[in-house]
């Protein structure tokens, strides 16, 4: 063997070596490669039945108010595609995700913003029981004050019909009385040479007149009132038995208003449960997008 065939060998040699070198290390990054997308694999497969798990626990949960179940089980749908997939390096993926994502919580927003703000009672201010007992008591008070008034009407239209009565007894026995009267007084005024019995007779006429006017003029009043009262009567007969039915209702609307309350107190509760819940996926997408985009800048 020559010099040169020494050289050859040489070269050879390092060649090998070198190869094997790369060999060695593209080997090492390819393992490692591998061992990286196993695990990748498998903790996306983790996080995908995680998150279907609470997908079918949130749309199984009676409690949930209905809109945020929706919302919640959506939000959760939407970050599932790139685990199941194994598409955490797809940009486009993520970017459909993020904007699923706000569209979910800008429309929950809204809903939130829809609702009804609770009123607060602050200390020493009446309550709603309070204030109702309040007003039932003026009620009661202003109702039997009327009906005090209408049997004061009845009362005295009574009394008048008494009066009235007795006033037409005597008027008709003045009248009788003036009729014999002038029968009486008919022989005598023919011998009134001087007239000095007319003005006499003309009073006793025009007293008599008047007391019949009168007598009539309270008839026709008794007789104008009568219908009125008894109008009024049966609008209080009708009046006092829609109080009697509103009296015996009264407990089963103070119950279901109590039960309002009640479900009204729950269903607030949930509502600030699942604005903290909000919160909560707010701050963990943020945390989930800062962990993939890192991810995403490792894996390029």
């Amino acid at each position: 063997m020559n010099q040169n065939d020494y050289v050859w060998i040489y070269i050879l040699a390092e060649a090998l070596l070198v190869s094997l070198g790369l060999m060695g290390f593209f080997g090492y990054r390819w393992w490692r490669l591998r061992s990286e997308r196993r695990l990748l694999i498998r903790i996306c497969g983790q996080v995908a039945e995680h998150l279907t798990e609470s997908i079918e626990a949130v749309q199984k949960d009676p409690l949930r108010y209905p809109e945020f179940r929706q919302a919640e089980a959506a939000c959760l749908s939407a970050l599932l595609p790139p685990f199941a997939d194994l598409r955490l390096a797809d940009v486009e993926a993520w970017d459909d995700i993020f904007a699923n994502i706000h569209a979910l919580f800008d429309l929950l927003a809204r809903r939130l913003a829809a609702l009804p703000a609770e009123t607060h009672q602050g200390a020493g201010k009446p309550t709603d029981d309070d204030m109702e007992r309040a007003d039932i008591q003026e009620w009661d008070a202003a109702f039997a004050e009327f009906l005090s008034q209408h049997n004061q009407g009845l009362t005295f239209l009574a009394a008048t019909r008494d009066v009235t009565a007795d006033i037409k007894r005597k008027c008709e026995d003045v009248r009788q009385a003036h009729h014999n009267l002038r029968v009486n007084l008919e022989s005598v005024v023919k011998m009134d040479r001087g007239g000095q019995l007319q003005p006499l007779l003309a009073d006793i006429e025009k007293s008599n007149f008047e007391l019949q006017q009168m007598a009539y003029s309270l008839e026709r009043a008794q007789g104008n009132m009568a219908p009125q009262l008894e109008t009024l009567g049966q609008q209080v007969r009708n009046l006092q038995l829609t109080v009697q039915n509103y009296r015996k209702s009264l407990p089963k609307i103070v119950q279901e208003r109590d039960r309002l309350a009640e479900e009204k107190g729950d269903l607030t509760k949930q509502l600030e449960a699942k604005v903290k819940l909000v919160d909560r996926l707010n701050r963990n997408y943020e945390t989930l997008r800062r962990e993939y985009t890192k991810l995403y800048q490792a894996t390029r």
